[in-house]
């Protein structure tokens, strides 16, 4: 029986950062990513389309903003699981993305060791191979 793959988007305004990200992701199991987008506009059309198991969302782009997309996507039916990444992590940063309904919120400087932890958290993806990763630093804040 095959794995179950985790259909991923990927929202970044910054393309060197956005190419890193899926260069990341490319190379981690289990993670498919379906498509990547610009902005938050492109977001919201873009999860409508595609339906994506999991949305990563930078915080601060032009035009709509990583919170106004995450709140019109998780108003849609059966919503992903939406994490928000930023460079600017603060507490008010975290509480915004608690208010608008993100699943948690990620560092991007710390993105490649508390992203998957966080996901797991929240989605139950990898749980079986959860054991074997260890403990491992979890520095994400998962969003209650």
């Amino acid at each position: 029986m095959a794995a179950r793959r985790l259909r991923t988007l990927v929202v970044d305004d910054n393309q060197d950062y956005l190419r890193t990200c899926l260069r990341w992701l490319a190379g981690e199991d289990g993670i498919d990513v379906v498509d990547n987008a610009g902005s938050g506009e492109a977001a919201v059309e873009t999860v409508a389309r595609l339906r994506p198991d999991l949305v990563l969302m930078d915080l601060v782009m032009p035009g709509m903003g990583g919170l106004e997309a995450t709140r019109r996507i998780k108003a849609q039916p059966d919503p992903p699981v939406v994490v928000i990444m930023s460079l600017w992590d603060s507490g008010v940063a975290r509480a915004e993305a608690e208010l608008v309904g993100a699943d948690g919120f990620v560092s991007k400087s710390q993105i490649t060791t508390a992203l998957l932890p966080l996901v797991r958290a929240r989605t139950g993806f990898g749980a079986g191979a959860a054991a074997d990763d260890g403990p491992g630093p979890t520095p994400a804040t998962p969003v209650p």
